[in-house]
């Protein structure tokens, strides 16, 4: 059940970034905010049947599973704003997507520790090559939790090894 709920909550992320991974859709167009609408309700029915996995686990693993069936077979035939029914989506209140706020608090804090040491002068010249990459790794472990080391795969896939 971990690793199915470790999954989902990849899925989930993965959701609430569909139209921009799909690419069917221009970056400044008025459908972006009824795509991404409808994400956030997708991503709050897995949560939904998620859920359901403590209560009923074999009739919750069949419901995920079919949803999930559903979502990536409308995602690959570009139907990226209905990846689920709408009566799978009714009484279901939306998720929000926090990724980019969490990485503008993280970029903040690092930005703000870094400054406010090298203002302070307390770092030597020879050790801030190592002390400023660290407090930059302390904002992001501060700002994502226990996510840190996704966000740092990510940033490696961005940046090479």
């Amino acid at each position: 059940m971990r690793e199915v709920s470790r999954t989902l909550r990849t899925v989930r992320r993965g959701v609430l970034n569909a139209h921009d991974s799909r690419g069917t859709v221009p970056y400044f167009s008025h459908r972006r905010k009824h795509l991404k609408e409808h994400e956030r309700y997708v991503a709050a029915a897995l949560m939904g049947l998620e859920a359901q996995l403590d209560r009923r686990p074999a009739e919750a693993l069949r419901d995920i599973a079919d949803a999930l069936l559903t979502v990536a077979d409308r995602y690959c035939h570009a139907r990226v704003g209905e990846l689920l029914d709408q009566e799978q989506l009714t009484g279901i209140p939306r998720q929000r997507n926090w990724e980019p706020l969490r990485y503008l608090i993280a970029i903040g804090l690092g930005s703000a520790g870094v400054t406010v040491l090298d203002r302070a002068g307390v770092i030597p010249e020879d050790a801030r090559a190592i002390v400023y990459p660290l407090v930059i790794f302390a904002a992001f472990v501060i700002a994502f939790g226990r996510n840190v080391r996704r966000v740092f795969d990510v940033i490696g896939v961005i940046t090479g090894p």
